[in-house]
Order: C-alpha cells, then structure tokens, then sequence
C-alpha cells in the first residue's frame, strides 16, 4: 500500500491492485473487482490484479504470501469461471520481470498454477453456492428496488 500510496504523491506513474497480499498474508482489497485498477496496461479493463508482497529483492514469496495468493486465486476463479490459461502474470502482457520470482523460476511458477489448479477443485462446489446466493440477492435488490421506483411513480 506503501508503494501505490507514494505514486499518488510522486505522480510519477498510475498503479493500482485489486489487492495486495502483505508479508503476513494478509489480504487487502484496494479496488473493487468490478472497477479497473491500472496494473497491465492492454489488460487494465479485463483483469483483476494481485500484487504479492516479499521480503527481499530476489522476489521469493514467504509462505503466508504465498499460500493466500493460492486461496485468494483459487477462490476469485472459481467466482468469475475463469480457466487456467487466464491465469497470467504481469510479464505475460508487459515483458515486465514480474513478479520476478515467478518469472525467474518458471517452473514455480508452473508449481503455483497446479496448487491453485488443485484449490480450484477443492472449493468449487463451496465457491459456486456462495456465486448462486450472490446473484439471488442481486436479482432481489433490483426487484426491490424496482418495487420502490414503482411505488413512487404511483403515488
């Protein structure tokens, strides 16, 4: 938050995350995923971006991180039924070196996927009730909120 928090003073470039996992894996939600945050250039507006915090320049995720940005993954693509091939990092559209780890060690990477891969079938069933009650209440707030414009232009 540190670093996003700097830009707005520096005005040195636009960046923005969905989320940030911390050092202590803890996950914070900066943008609201149905609101873009500028994180990959050509992608801005179909991605949701996660940085992932790490303490040391080499890039190597500790395993609260880690471990969170698995579940948080796992559980964002089962919501928005995405497949693994939309499972990108930033270098995959930017040429960036990051996240650098991941970059760096391609079959981490690789071994990242098949954990979030192996959560995915884990929590499906969990995630898809959890999409279906979501879309009720939606489709319950517009039938109320229909209801009420309804009333209002009667009376």
């Amino acid at each position: 938050r540190d670093y996003f928090e700097n830009l707005k003073d520096t005005q040195q470039t636009y960046a923005s995350a969905q989320f940030v996992i911390g050092l202590e894996g803890e996950i914070i939600q900066c943008v609201p995923c149905d609101e873009m945050a500028y994180c990959s250039n050509s992608l801005n507006e179909i991605c949701i971006s996660i940085e992932m915090c790490h303490p040391d320049e080499w890039g190597n995720f500790n395993d609260a991180t880690y471990n969170n940005c698995v579940y948080l993954v796992a559980h964002l693509m089962n919501y928005y039924h995405m497949d693994m091939d939309q499972l990108i990092r930033h270098y995959d559209v930017t040429g960036k070196n990051c996240p650098r780890y991941f970059v760096e060690h391609e079959d981490r990477w690789e071994v990242f996927k098949g954990y979030v891969e192996k959560y995915r079938e884990q929590f499906k069933e969990e995630d898809e009730q959890l999409y279906q009650r979501m879309l009720l209440e939606e489709e319950q707030r517009e039938k109320e909120e229909q209801q009420e414009t309804n009333e209002e232009v009667i009376n």
